[in-house]
């Protein structure tokens, strides 16, 4: 195909639809030019990129006004934690559309369509989607229980530090209690079940698995991110998992601890400080949570049981 100097076309954009390549002067055989991306029918664009946000903003060229991304789309757009392994990329973009009108067809595009008055389409940086309890309702179809109760412990936390630009939380427990008792879709039953385990206080996805996985194995249910204080009132640091009574404190141990040297050090202070101050820390990693969690438990078992606790003989049963 004979080369066309791009650079002297009148385009705004750096994707466009084909309308928008016609109206700036392009001919039809100009568009079929190898220069071009086409990463969704009827779009052209300057630049490649098939990861996910990339995608996104080139869909966005074409989006209707009553559609938004949704389901696992719009959850990472949101920063909603998916199970461990979950590969954007590999997977096309999700997209709803509200109130009226057709679900979305096309290659790398699963469309849905909505008639729930409760979703309603928000605007997220430069993307636009269905609101957070909307996306995590949607994903109660598809997503095990526990990556389900990460999920809305994501939704309903208030972190420590506020960010204006990131309002938090994105919903209350109620909000998103009032919507499970209206839901009607696919995957109501396991809502209601993720609702019932959903904390506020879990600052990560790996911490609200630690809790779930304690639970599971008949041992207490722990408090979450509290400030611990020497007995002159110093504060010693905002711990992951606590349990006051039985002078227990349980930490989440990701990567960040191993190759930050700051962090490093900065958890040898700690783990000195809460010794001095007769806690019991246990330090939990990945691996223990996501495998065989039954080591894992018996080591806290022993550590509670020596500050005072009696084990009960109910275990919670997980489906």
């Amino acid at each position: 195909m004979k080369p066309f100097d791009i650079v002297n076309v009148p385009l705004t954009e750096n994707t466009f639809t084909v309308a928008e390549g016609r109206s700036s002067g392009l001919t039809r055989h100009q568009l079929l030019h190898p220069r071009f991306h086409r990463p969704f029918h009827g779009l052209r664009s300057l630049s490649a990129g098939d990861g996910l946000f990339e995608r996104c903003r080139h869909f966005s060229r074409a989006m209707r006004p009553n559609e938004g991304f949704s389901h696992q789309t719009a959850a990472i757009l949101w920063g909603i934690p998916l199970p461990v392994g979950y590969r954007a990329q590999e997977h096309p973009l999700h997209v709803r559309s509200v109130a009226t009108g057709r679900e979305r067809r096309g290659a790398g595009v699963i469309g849905h369509r909505t008639g729930d008055a409760s979703v309603f389409l928000v605007t997220l940086d430069r993307f636009r989607t269905i609101d957070p309890i909307s996306v995590w309702l949607t994903l109660s179809g598809s997503l095990p229980l526990y990556d389900l109760v990460a999920a809305a412990d994501y939704l309903i936390q208030c972190p420590e530090f506020v960010d204006a630009r990131d309002p938090r939380p994105y919903c209350s427990i109620e909000q998103l209690t009032e919507r499970v008792r209206g839901f009607r879709g696919h995957g109501k039953r396991r809502a209601t079940e993720a609702l019932a385990l959903a904390r506020v206080g879990s600052d990560s996805p790996m911490e609200s698995l630690l809790r779930l996985r304690i639970t599971e194995f008949g041992l207490p249910e722990p408090e979450l991110n509290q400030v611990v204080f020497t007995a002159a009132g110093h504060r010693i640091g905002r711990v992951d998992l606590i349990y006051r009574r039985w002078r227990v404190i349980v930490e989440y141990d990701g990567d960040q601890h191993r190759t930050d040297k700051a962090q490093y050090e900065k958890d040898i202070y700690r783990a000195e400080a809460l010794a001095e101050a007769s806690w019991n820390l246990l330090r939990v990693r990945s691996n223990h949570i996501l495998a065989n969690f039954a080591p894992t438990a018996a080591r806290l078992r022993r550590v509670l049981e020596s500050g005072g606790w009696t084990p009960s003989s109910v275990r919670r049963k997980v489906r």
